[in-house]
C-alpha cells in the first residue's frame, strides 16, 4: 500500500513539473515562435540567397559527435523544429559549421527561452553544460532539398481567365463563411460527401441541402443497386446539373473514363472533366479530378449528346492562389510544444 501511494505522489509531482514547464516554455517563447515563423516565411519566398535581406534563426552549436543525441534532446523538449512545424518543412537541416569541430541544429527558440527550459528539463541542462555546446543567431542556412532561390508556385486554376484589376482577398484563421439568408437559390444532394465539405460551400451560396447522403433517399426513389447508383439517380430526378470528383489516376484509365462519361452523357448530360489542385486556396496540393455536367432538356438535344467529354457544355473558372502555408491555417496555441 505505501509503494502505491508513494508511486501516485511521485506520477503527480512529475506531471506537475512536466505542466510548469509546459507552461514555461509557452510563456517564454511565444513571441520568438513567432518571429521565427515569419523569418521562414520570407525564406520559403525565395529570399534566402545570400544577398539580401536573408532570415535570422537560432543555432545550437555542438560538437559532431554529440549531434545524433543532441537532437534527439532537443525533439524530447520541443525545441527543435519537426516536419509539421513551418520552419522544418524541409525536414532536418542539420549542418557543418567547421568541419570536424563543430555542427549546427537549428532551433525554436533563443538562449535565454533554452536557459528557461533546461531549468525543468535535465538533459537539456545537462547538453547547455556541455563544453564546446553554444547557441548562436546566424543567416538562415539551406539544405539538399532546399534551392538558394525557390521559384515562386503560381497555384492558380486558368490564371488567363484572371478579372482585370483582381485583388487577392485578405484571409486569416477568424474568416467565417455565412449561410445565405431567405429562399434557397437552388437545392442539391450529396452523394458519398464524406464530411460534407461540399455542402459547406454550397450552403454559402445560398443552396438547401434536399438529401444529405444517399442513403438518405428512399427507397422508393430508385432501386438500391450499387453499380451506376449515381447514373440511376441523375435518370430519376432529372438535376440541372452536377458535380463529382475522383482521383486524377482515373484519367489513366481510359476504357474505365468511357464507360462512365457515356453512362452520364446516356442520362441526358453534356459533361466537361479537369484536373484542379487545392493548392491555391489550402495550404496542400491536392488534386482532384472533377466532373461538371448540364442537363439538356429537349429532346433534340439529348440525340445530339456526344458520348465523350464536351468542353463547350462548361468552362471551369479562375481560381486564385491565397498563397496560405500552414502557419496560416494552424493555431499555434492550442498546439502542444
Amino acid at each position: 500500500m505505501s509503494r502505491s501511494i508513494e508511486r501516485s505522489a511521485a506520477d503527480a509531482a512529475d506531471g506537475e513539473e512536466d505542466a510548469k514547464r509546459r507552461k514555461l516554455c509557452d510563456d517564454s517563447s511565444a513571441a520568438a515562435y513567432t518571429t521565427s515563423c515569419l523569418s521562414s516565411i520570407k525564406s520559403s519566398k525565395g529570399v534566402a540567397d545570400g544577398s539580401v535581406d536573408v532570415p535570422k534563426e537560432w543555432v545550437i552549436h555542438i560538437p559532431p559527435r554529440l549531434t545524433k543525441s543532441a537532437y534527439q534532446v532537443l525533439l524530447a523538449c520541443h525545441a527543435a523544429p519537426r516536419q509539421w512545424h513551418l520552419e522544418g518543412r524541409f525536414g532536418s537541416r542539420t549542418h557543418v559549421v567547421e568541419k570536424g569541430i563543430t555542427n549546427g541544429i537549428p532551433i525554436l527558440y533563443n538562449e535565454e527561452q533554452m536557459k528557461n527550459i533546461a531549468l525543468r528539463d535535465v538533459e537539456l541542462k545537462d547538453l547547455l553544460n556541455t563544453e564546446g555546446v553554444s547557441i548562436v543567431e546566424k543567416d538562415f542556412v539551406q539544405n539538399h532539398r532546399t534551392k538558394n532561390v525557390e521559384p515562386e508556385i503560381d497555384a492558380r486554376v486558368h490564371p488567363e481567365l484572371e478579372p482585370n484589376g483582381y485583388k487577392t482577398p485578405n484571409i486569416t484563421q477568424t474568416c467565417t463563411i455565412e449561410k445565405q439568408n431567405g429562399d434557397a437559390a437552388f437545392t442539391y444532394a450529396e452523394m458519398f460527401a464524406g464530411i460534407g465539405g461540399f455542402g459547406v460551400a454550397l450552403e454559402a451560396l445560398g443552396g438547401n441541402c434536399i438529401h444529405g447522403d444517399i442513403y438518405e433517399v428512399p427507397d422508393s426513389a430508385f432501386p438500391r443497386q450499387l453499380d451506376l447508383l449515381i447514373v440511376r439517380a441523375l435518370n430519376l430526378s432529372q438535376p440541372k446539373a452536377f458535380l463529382l470528383e475522383n482521383v486524377p489516376g482515373l484519367l489513366g484509365m481510359k476504357d474505365t473514363l468511357d464507360v462512365i462519361v457515356k453512362a452520364f452523357c446516356g442520362a441526358g448530360y453534356k459533361v466537361n472533366a479537369e484536373v484542379c489542385s487545392a493548392r491555391g486556396l489550402t495550404a496542400t496540393g491536392r488534386k482532384r479530378l472533377f466532373f461538371v455536367g448540364i442537363r439538356q432538356e429537349s429532346e433534340a438535344a439529348n440525340t445530339s449528346i456526344e458520348l465523350s467529354l464536351d468542353a463547350s457544355c462548361y468552362r471551369f473558372p479562375y481560381i486564385p492562389d491565397l498563397k496560405l502555408c500552414s502557419h496560416d491555417i494552424l493555431d499555434y496555441n492550442t498546439l502542444d510544444r
